[in-house]
């Protein structure tokens, strides 16, 4: 694969890198013209308040190995067991663990605390965003990592493991209830709590982090295109 795509680059005039992972890959596989440049998105500028956001937790993604969703499923569960407050996660998606993700939220005893969507429009999807306060990004490695960005174009607070275009996508330097943290789901587990607490939902930090995304709109990153 990486033998036709190093031919290939030599033969066109970009190759289109959308994180610097890949980027940075492709340079080791030496292919050729390779730029960085993210995926064009089309978010709102800005979204009405919603209340209330009815969901404290809610995770987008495949059911696969790749996007660890047991590793969520063990974090919810400890952070069950050491608040006192009911809380629930919603999980949309589907994918070949699904069966086993079910299993383990009824063996943890959990499942009545957690809501299985399957696979969503993306319509559905957006509105249960912006019903919802953190995205979960659990994933063991990712390329562009689209739903932490939907998430925060929704309003909503983000965990996100250290992943491929989290450090370039997200705004880490802002403290606006943005967190990167290890596969770990006693780490996971605390920053899920913090992410609750009401300095990160007051209106103006809610702003700021549909804000930090509008450097994504498609009419901004195809202006960066015609300038290469």
């Amino acid at each position: 694969q990486w033998k036709i795509l190093k031919i290939m680059s030599r033969r066109v005039s970009k190759v289109i890198c959308v994180s610097s992972d890949i980027y940075k890959i492709s340079l080791e596989k030496k292919l050729k013209n390779i730029i960085l440049s993210y995926n064009p998105i089309n978010f709102p500028k800005r979204i009405e308040k919603v209340k209330p956001r009815d969901i404290d937790f809610v995770f987008v993604g495949r059911m696969t190995d790749q996007k660890d969703p047991l590793l969520l499923l063990h974090s919810f569960h400890l952070l069950l067991k050491n608040s006192q407050k009911v809380t629930s996660l919603h999980l949309i998606g589907s994918g070949e663990l699904l069966p086993k993700i079910e299993a383990e939220a009824t063996q943890l005893g959990i499942m009545e605390y957690c809501n299985f969507h399957g696979d969503l429009p993306i319509e559905e999807t957006l509105s249960i965003l912006k019903r919802s306060k953190t995205l979960v990004s659990t994933s063991k490695y990712e390329g562009f990592g689209l739903a932490r960005l939907e998430a925060l174009a929704s309003g909503c607070c983000v965990i996100s493991t250290d992943t491929g275009g989290a450090r370039d996508t997200l705004p880490l330097e802002l403290d606006v209830g943005v967190f990167l943290e290890k596969n770990d789901a006693s780490q996971i587990c605390t920053t899920m709590a913090t992410s609750l607490l009401e300095k990160y939902w007051e209106e103006e930090i809610i702003q700021k982090r549909i804000t930090c995304v509008q450097k994504f709109q498609a009419e901004f990153v195809v202006k960066e295109w015609l300038e290469f």
